[in-house]
């Protein structure tokens, strides 16, 4: 627990306790380097007999290439996103199965729909046999 830094501590006891009932836990933490850097970490416990005597192996996974690049792309996604929301023409984005998965103001303004409105919804100005038919090209089927 020495490598522990003192935001991770809280965990241990739920740790322990999956532990003592399952027999592994995986979760995040935090440890500190010797020099006091703190590295976020995977780790993964499992609890096990050897000798008569309950042990626990824990290995660490260093997550600060996987945190930066994870801060990386929600950057990018938000910029993204403001680029798309202050364009003046109407943009919007469906997943294959004909479902909006992104609308932004000046399709709200232009389609008289909220984004609560339409995303998560079929698009609504998409008559019905359009739909299948334009979904099947989607496809990549005729």
């Amino acid at each position: 627990m020495d490598i522990d830094a003192p935001e991770g501590l809280s965990a241990i006891p739920d740790v322990m306790q999956n532990l003592v009932t399952k027999g592994s836990a995986v979760w995040e933490g935090m440890h500190l380097s010797t020099e006091g850097r703190k590295i976020p970490v995977e780790i993964s416990n499992v609890s096990f007999s050897l000798h008569g005597d309950q042990m626990i192996l824990s290995v660490a996974r260093d997550l600060t290439e996987q945190k930066r690049a994870e801060g990386a792309i929600r950057e990018t996604k938000n910029r993204l996103n403001a680029i798309l929301q202050a364009s003046p023409e109407a943009i919007y984005l469906i997943n294959p199965q004909g479902i909006v998965t992104m609308w932004n103001k000046a399709a709200e303004q232009m389609f008289g729909w909220s984004e609560e409105e339409a995303v998560g919804n079929v698009l609504p100005i998409v008559q019905e046999d359009k739909r299948t038919r334009g979904l099947w090209r989607l496809k990549g089927r005729p």
